[in-house]
């Protein structure tokens, strides 16, 4: 499959998840935003990695996910107009979480070299 329609397979899928979350699962938990999707290139998986704003209730709307990736999963069957539509895969974007991590550590030397 060339590279070109795998790009375009995650853009959809990207764009037709965000709609999905927005309506089933926003408006109870929280903003959650799609980052990224990573189909295989034999179209039978799709990880959508997703970051999530409220941290509070992280563990809520990982479990919410869990409880209905199969009804999303079915909507985006019926929404989607492919030969074989990718299973979906939650995975929760830590990148935001390292950059602060390694925005505080830069703080705190620089906070050091100061006192010195």
């Amino acid at each position: 499959m060339s590279s070109l329609r795998l790009i375009k397979v995650n853009q959809l899928i990207k764009k037709e998840v965000s709609k999905l979350l927005e309506n089933e699962i926003e408006k109870e938990l929280g903003l959650i935003t799609v980052i990224d999707v990573e189909t295989s290139p034999d179209l039978k998986h799709s990880y959508i990695w997703i970051s999530i704003f409220n941290k509070d209730k992280l563990s809520q709307i990982v479990q919410r996910l869990k409880d209905t990736t199969p009804s999303l999963q079915k909507i985006l069957n019926k929404r989607l107009t492919l030969k074989y539509v990718p299973r979906i895969i939650f995975k929760i974007d830590k990148s935001q979480d390292y950059v602060q991590k390694i925005d505080k550590l830069f703080k705190n030397i620089k906070n050091n070299s100061k006192s010195e």
